[in-house]
């Protein structure tokens, strides 16, 4: 079962913000992240400057499958930066497309 979303990410720290994973509460899943680059149309490892706002990609891979086809999923996600901090959003709601 693939699990993907995008954020609207604003860095509100004195320092840039590197986003360097995602995982989901339940079931324990690590997943893979990529960050818009300021002025750009692509995607990668890039750090939020400070007073900033990007787009932040997630996808998660999960398996056996959590929730039945058709069914919307929903759990706690967080993003990490790279001070090793969690940020997490609680009751994400996945569609099923």
């Amino acid at each position: 079962m693939q699990i993907s979303a995008e954020f609207k990410c604003t860095n509100i720290s004195v320092y840039d913000a590197l986003i360097t994973g995602a995982q989901l509460r339940r079931p324990k899943s690590f997943g893979i992240v990529l960050t818009r680059a300021q002025g750009e149309n692509i995607y990668g490892s890039y750090s939020i400057p400070t007073r900033s706002t990007s787009i932040v990609s997630v996808s998660f891979w999960v398996a056996p499958p959590v929730c039945k086809e058709g069914v919307p999923f929903k759990t706690d996600l967080a993003l990490q930066d790279q001070f090793g901090n969690l940020h997490w959003v609680k009751d994400v709601v996945f569609r099923y497309r």
